[in-house]
């Protein structure tokens, strides 16, 4: 097992957090369906179905996300989407 000093471990995450934390990493990555949403359960909701869906290439996670977040604008009598400031729900 890789041991890393404290100093090491800092500027290894240092590093990850300037290459993933970002509005242009963001743009390409399947974190961006929760970021649509505006209200800590839905972020919650399409984080947790996104995640499930994890698996292939980027592209399709992000194209079947956004199914599943066009879904989301279906369900708005049940409160979901109706705080989305991407996608508009009709009551």
């Amino acid at each position: 097992m890789l041991k890393l000093k404290h100093s090491e471990l800092k500027t290894f995450l240092d590093e990850k957090v300037a290459l993933y934390n970002n509005p242009k990493f963001i743009e390409s990555d399947p974190i961006q369906i929760p970021h649509l949403f505006k209200t800590k359960e839905d972020i919650e909701i399409s984080a947790f179905l996104t995640a499930t869906i994890a698996w292939g290439n980027r592209k399709s996670i992000i194209k079947n996300s956004s199914r599943i977040a066009k879904i989301f604008r279906r369900a708005s009598r049940a409160g979901m989407c109706k705080n989305t400031r991407f996608y508009k729900c009709s009551n």
